[in-house]
């Protein structure tokens, strides 16, 4: 896309010059820059009356809560609880005495 820039032939020489003025020449090189091309149109950009995060709807019955789940078997829990168990008894003072 090449676009013709006027020239016009100077007074004192016969060389060419640019007459446009500053704004000009910045005007006509942004318009020489690529363009980036929208995303989304702008009925999808600007909504009115659009809540950006709407809240949930509950009843005041509804409750969320987070449960925490514990994926190991009963065998497990059981084995976890005997081992603290053990871990935070004292030993019996004749225990460790081989009869």
């Amino acid at each position: 896309m090449s676009q013709e820039i006027p020239l016009q032939m100077s007074l004192f020489s016969d060389a060419l010059v640019d007459t446009r003025t500053r704004t000009q020449k910045k005007q006509a090189q942004a318009l020489a820059q690529p363009q980036q091309s929208e995303m989304f149109s702008q009925q999808e950009l600007a909504q009115f009356g659009v809540q950006a995060n709407p809240r949930l709807q509950l009843s005041p019955k509804t409750r969320l809560e987070l449960l925490m789940e514990d994926p190991r078997t009963e065998e497990e829990k059981a084995r976890q609880i005997q081992q603290e168990i053990e871990d935070n008894t004292y030993p019996m003072p004749w225990a460790d005495r081989q009869a």
